[in-house]
């Protein structure tokens, strides 16, 4: 894997921008301030929680400094109105600042509650979002509840708050009535507690283990844990599943295993390449940076070469890989399959290969988009011009059926705001037809050699670009004359044609299409110099929201989340990111002297791109088989994890990414084998927690007269999903010999 240009490049800390807007005024009785850089949060005393907005950030709009939204108070419980009797009340907080609180009596015993209810000691539990309960015992209980404890003798001669005494049975009626909220108000006649209410609010629970995420997606529980559901499974059996997929002790909550997996990962079904070296159809040292289904088990990759062992000059490829039906018939291969030829034989061919024949010249694919109707592909790309300082903006459509060119588009550089040096790294079909080409413009490079896409190195020295291109253009065939041709509009992310997009240096790497309020848009995301997220109207590319994140994330792809109304609940975006090591004892990391890291991570960020929901980050996990087993356990300052792509699945997101060392560049640790990289992939529910991880290189198994053949270095580049066939993913991968196809079956286990 080749290291990321500029990602040991971070921007230094701006100074105290919040002091330029208005100062933050007191709510709900309280005014104390956290603030640093451009944001505030309120710090609330203890016993109290503060609401959402939580943070606040100061921005200059209009030439004038505001705030983005009016920061949120605190909360906490109400006070209830104790009965008289009760003349012994201690508080305090406990180490989650909540207010606890026990009642006693100085003569006699508490009651009003059974099974020692109202001898257990209450406590308030809030939620950011603005909802306060008093809880004892892990159940809510009621104001109302809570004032009819009342102090009895201890001879039984008390009487309750109403004046009854509680042993003469003809009053067994008036008696107060423990009245413990779990959705029926206490207990049912039987004596046994009644079942929780499924309406509950998703107040956080005092149980080791969270609430199972709801099926409607409402990612909203935030309570900063990251232990899995036990039946995230999806199978139902619950119990069988704790023990066989999770453990609470373990880094990231799942199970290891000693083969390199974590918890319960998705079966291989078929691991097939492209061997670069014997295949004449694709250019030598094959780099596949993105893969789409073209239809449930019909495969796109596409990327670029070199056009020859001794010339730097790259070749663009798109190929298309059918999967057999019927996966019996790769048998004993079925994970170390080779297609290195074109034609109909779904075990050993690629369905076809298009490569470029711009001899002795430079181009590229960094996407490709299917169409609507699958009948054809249009992939985007860069391609050199008379000098390697000229960079075109690149587009070919491929019949998806043959492999052949439709057309061919290479957009002029005489335009004096796009510049010399311009390319294409994605594109999207939007819903008139027609499509949005994204990628960057007026780069700062010398040569087209300098610019490379995804985890070859990516584009930190330009201006973000998105063009939308008509229905004409998408459906225009063979004859059609395209000379001279011109999107519908042009954005670039420069300050002067864009608003709220500044101070960007970046490629549109990655284009989310969705639908919001009616309204037609795409989500991308940068990484230079500070990790962003953007959203356009596709109607007409004007700017719809941006934000800025941190200088240690470089957001590599992203998706949109919505809840069950179809609002957008927010974006779930991965990449890599700045960690801290302090385990690799080899690279004399520890606590007090952690060492930079390389981490993969998954969060999720709300619609309005101002909080961050929850976060998964992971680095260097355990175990593997072959030439990886049984080695050393080391962290991610010498064990990197890159991740460039996430989809969503039925239960939650699953991130292609790729872990290992980079000993050929002089990290790592010498003789390691982890310098041939493995495959990774991971899966978090839809609150982020893990569900499971798997290491996995091509060829497992492998033997050569009777001997097992190590493997080579692997690694995941993207990741597609099925709308038609949820259960089915696949993941381009970037292989020592080439490139390939991995396809995992959702719905079975492999361990």
């Amino acid at each position: 894997m080749k290291l990321l240009k500029s990602f040991l490049v971070f921007a230094s800390a701006d100074a105290a921008k919040w002091e330029k807007c208005d100062a933050i005024g007191e709510k709900d009785g309280q005014n104390s301030l956290e603030c640093k850089l451009n944001n505030c949060k309120r710090k609330c005393e203890a016993g109290f929680v503060a609401v959402k907005p939580l943070k606040a950030v100061c921005k200059k709009k209009s030439g004038k400094w505001a705030w983005n939204q009016e920061l949120g108070g605190c909360v906490t419980c109400p006070e209830p109105k104790l009965h008289e009797s009760i003349d012994e009340v201690e508080c305090s907080f406990n180490s989650k600042n909540e207010r606890t609180c026990t009642l006693g009596c100085s003569e006699g015993t508490i009651k009003g509650g059974k099974r020692g209810q109202s001898n257990a000691p209450l406590y308030c539990k809030c939620h950011s979002k603005g909802q306060c309960k008093w809880k004892v015992k892990k159940r809510k209980i009621t104001i109302e509840a809570i004032e009819k404890f009342f102090c009895e003798a201890d001879d039984g001669s008390g009487t309750n708050q109403n004046g009854s005494n509680e042993n003469d049975s003809m009053n067994e009626g008036n008696k107060p009535r423990p009245d413990i909220d779990n959705g029926s108000g206490g207990e049912d006649e039987s004596g046994k507690p009644p079942k929780p209410d499924p309406q509950e609010d998703d107040l956080e629970t005092d149980s080791d283990k969270p609430p199972k995420p709801s099926p409607d997606n409402d990612n909203n529980i935030d309570d900063g844990s990251n232990k899995p559901n036990p039946d995230d499974n999806n199978d139902g059996d619950e119990e069988n599943n704790k023990g066989k997929c999770f453990d609470p002790t373990a880094r990231y909550g799942v199970k290891e295993h000693d083969n390199g997996h974590g918890g319960c990962p998705p079966k291989l079904i078929n691991y097939s390449i492209v061997n670069a070296e014997e295949s004449p159809y694709i250019p030598i040292d094959a780099h596949a940076n993105y893969g789409v289904h073209l239809g449930e088990r019909s495969f796109i990759n596409a990327g670029m070469g070199l056009e020859s062992e001794t010339s730097r000059n790259r070749d663009a490829f798109v190929t298309r890989f059918d999967l057999c039906s019927d996966l019996s018939e790769y048998g004993s291969e079925a994970t170390s399959n080779q297609i290195n030829s074109v034609g109909d034989n779904c075990k050993k061919n690629m369905k076809w290969a298009w490569s470029s024949d711009f001899k002795n010249k430079d181009d590229f694919f960094g996407y490709v988009a299917v169409s609507p109707d699958s009948s054809y592909l249009i992939a985007a790309g860069v391609k050199q011009g008379a000098t390697k300082k000229i960079a075109h903006r690149w587009l070919v459509k491929i019949d998806a059926a043959t492999g052949e060119t439709i057309w061919e588009i290479i957009m002029p550089t005489n335009n004096s705001k796009i510049g010399e040096v311009a390319g294409y790294e994605s594109i999207v079909f939007t819903d008139d037809g027609g499509f949005i080409a994204g990628g960057f413009a007026k780069g700062e490079y010398n040569s087209i050699n300098d610019i490379f896409f995804k985890s070859g190195g990516q584009v930190d020295g330009a201006f973000p670009l998105a063009e939308k291109f008509s229905p004409q253009v998408s459906s225009a065939g063979k004859s059609s004359n395209l000379n001279g041709i011109t999107p519908e509009w042009t954005y670039i992310c420069d300050g002067v044609h864009s608003t709220a997009c500044t101070e960007v240096y970046s490629s549109f790497n990655t284009m989310r299409i969705f639908v919001e309020n009616g309204v037609e848009k795409i989500a991308t995301t940068f990484r230079a110099p500070k990790s962003a997220i953007l959203t356009l109207n596709t109607f007409d590319g004007s700017e719809d929201r941006f934000a800025t994140t941190n200088d240690k994330d470089k957001n590599q792809d992203i998706e949109v989340d919505f809840d069950k109304n179809g609002n957008i609940s927010g974006f779930v975006v991965a990449g890599l990111t700045r960690g801290q090591d302090t385990t690799s004892t080899v690279g004399n990391c520890s606590p007090s002297k952690p060492c930079d890291s390389w981490d993969g991570y998954v969060y999720k960020i709300s619609a309005d791109l101002q909080t961050e929901i929850w976060r998964q980050q992971f680095s260097s996990f355990p175990g593997g088989v072959g030439k990886y087993k049984n080695l050393p356990t080391y962290g991610g300052s010498l064990v990197y994890t890159e991740c460039f792509s996430i989809a969503k699945i039925s239960n939650g997101y699953a991130v292609a990414c790729g872990q290992g060392m980079e000993s050929e560049e002089g990290g790592g640790v010498k003789g390691d084998p982890r310098g041939d990289w493995r495959g990774t992939a991971v899966g978090v529910d839809m609150n982020g927690n893990m569900m499971w991880y798997r290491m996995d290189n091509w060829g497992v198994g492998l033997k050569e007269e009777g001997n097992e053949i190590p493997t080579a270095s692997s690694a995941f580049e993207w990741i597609a999903s099925h709308p038609k066939d949820p259960s089915n993913v696949f993941f381009t991968t970037d292989e020592a010999y080439g490139m390939g196809f991995a396809a995992f079956d959702l719905t079975r286990n492999q361990n």
